[in-house]
């Protein structure tokens, strides 16, 4: 059966959510997981309805309740720096598989696979263009490379550590057949490394 694509990473983003959320009431309780909905809520509702004014106060009266208790506004931090990790770990896996599923199928149709050099000078080909037309156009290009720091760059090699072997245990859970006891094992891994995850101190070395 062919899974489509943001199904699949809807499913796996949901799945992460619940397995972070299970997570945030056993290390900090049920009162911060319930403060963490009501603010996540609180966004989609805003986001849905596109006007800041008639939620003013329900917000001011959750940042009053924040501001008073620096140990749960840090918690609530980490519980959405948390789970914007597994997001961005999840839809990195989607886009990579993708790009596989991609370059396979352009493989067996012994085609370049669209966006690249590859198929672009295919392009130029068939609209006409001949091998010295498309070097001259080649030698019109300027490329310069740009160096920018990426924000997992910012991350301690722990949290890049656990943060790979949730990806690792991700791929298997999704893109292998597995037995039924191994699909077990593996959800219990990632389990582990979630807890391990919110455990960890996001300041670096």
């Amino acid at each position: 059966m062919i899974i489509d694509p943001q199904d699949r990473l809807r499913s796996t983003i949901r799945f992460l959510g619940n397995l972070l959320g299970e997570t945030i009431i056993e290390q900090e309780g049920q009162a911060i997981f319930d403060l963490e909905e009501e603010i996540r809520n609180l966004a989609k509702e805003w986001r849905a309805a596109g006007d800041l004014h008639s939620f003013q106060e329900r917000i001011d009266t959750l940042l009053r309740e924040l501001m008073t208790e620096p140990q749960k506004m840090l918690a609530v931090s980490k519980a959405f720096t948390t789970y914007f990790q597994l997001v961005n770990l999840a839809e990195e896996q989607q886009r990579v598989h993708v790009l596989r599923e991609r370059e396979q199928r352009a493989h067996e149709q012994r085609v370049p696979m669209n966006e690249t050099i590859a198929h672009g000078l295919q392009r130029l080909r068939q609209e006409g263009l001949t091998a010295t037309e498309i070097g001259e156009l080649l030698q019109q290009l300027f490329i310069m490379p740009v160096f920018t720091a990426h924000p997992t760059e910012s991350k301690r090699r722990t949290i890049l550590l656990k943060l790979k072997h949730i990806a690792d245990a991700l791929y298997a859970l999704n893109y292998q057949t597995l037995l039924s006891t191994e699909e077990e094992q593996i959800v219990q891994e990632i389990r582990e490394n979630i807890v391990l995850l919110w455990q960890s101190d996001e300041s670096r070395d």
